[in-house]
């Protein structure tokens, strides 16, 4: 896990075509796709699925990437509660290492409305 700061993140965003949500529109760091995605992958789960199966469904599409970006909407990437740190950043990047840190992480978090782990 690394942490990326708000100066490191902006770039990276816009060389993969997304773009982020003017600050003054009140709405968080709404991401948005400027040209279309190279793939999209929706999985639904229903209430009765085990987490076992959950967390293995979600490990398989995670390991279509060697990288990932974990990018909250509201509040800074230091509060989500993955990583330590004093410094406030934008994001954390996940490695294929670290995969199974992130599955976990993304099936066991609390989602609450409002908390800063609510939407990812």
């Amino acid at each position: 896990m690394e942490p990326v700061g708000y100066t490191h993140l902006k770039p990276v965003l816009t060389d993969a075509g997304i773009s982020v949500s003017a600050p003054s529109h009140g709405i968080g760091r709404e991401l948005s796709y400027t040209k279309p995605p190279l793939r999209t992958v929706l999985v639904h789960f229903g209430e009765l699925n085990a987490i076992d199966y959950v967390l293995s469904i979600v490990d398989v599409v995670l390991q279509a990437e060697a990288e990932w970006l974990l990018i909250p909407r509201y509040d800074d990437a230091l509060h989500l509660g993955v990583m330590e740190g004093e410094n406030i950043f934008g994001a954390i990047l996940f490695r294929a290492p670290e995969g199974k840190v992130l599955t976990d992480y993304l099936c066991t978090r609390p989602m609450e409305i409002g908390r800063i782990t609510s939407d990812l």
